[in-house]
């Protein structure tokens, strides 16, 4: 419980009570990944939560154009402390998905949490080129840059044409080489 009173007005002194989310996803630094990619998603639990006693059930959407959800997936999970995800893999490169984290409950009891926020993450084909600096989103995985990023270094220059090797040839320029 939380007592709120206002300034020099003890007529108002009111009792409120909270509810703060059981769990929340722990945003990851980067919101973007590579079809096929299994990754780890790290659950934030209350400490008073023993989550040995609970299963829980990944919802997994994919964002249309208009914002609309469809649902590609729910998962179950019942070691809470090893949550991972395989990203699916699309026609089209940049499709966002969006994951919700629930209690999952097997009977006609409410759930006892609810993840408090959820993870919009966006899903990157392998030959596709999400960032346009002309190398694919694999490559760029595999050389250490963001396939999200025309410039993963702010040097402005774009990722394209840098020269990984320090051979004088730009990235591009090896790729049309062989």
């Amino acid at each position: 419980m939380v007592k709120v009173v206002a300034a020099n007005d003890d007529a108002l002194q009111q009792l409120l009570s909270s509810c703060t989310a059981q769990a929340m996803f722990v945003i990851p630094s980067k919101l973007h990944y590579l079809q096929d990619q299994s990754v780890q998603l790290p659950i934030d639990f209350a400490s008073e939560l023993d989550i040995s006693s609970y299963e829980g059930q990944l919802i997994v959407e994919q964002v249309m154009d208009d914002d609309s959800l469809v649902q590609l997936d729910d998962i179950e999970y019942s070691d809470l402390s090893n949550i991972t995800y395989d990203i699916p893999s699309f026609a089209e490169d940049g499709v966002q998905i969006q994951l919700t984290f629930v209690e999952a409950f097997h009977d006609e009891t409410p759930s006892e949490f609810e993840a408090g926020n959820k993870l919009r993450l966006t899903v990157l084909t392998l030959t596709g080129d999400f960032d346009q600096d002309g190398l694919s989103n694999q490559l760029e995985v595999e050389l250490g840059y963001d396939p999200a990023l025309l410039d993963t270094d702010g040097n402005g220059i774009a990722d394209g044409n840098e020269d990984y090797d320090a051979d004088g040839l730009s990235n591009i320029d090896e790729l049309s080489f062989g």
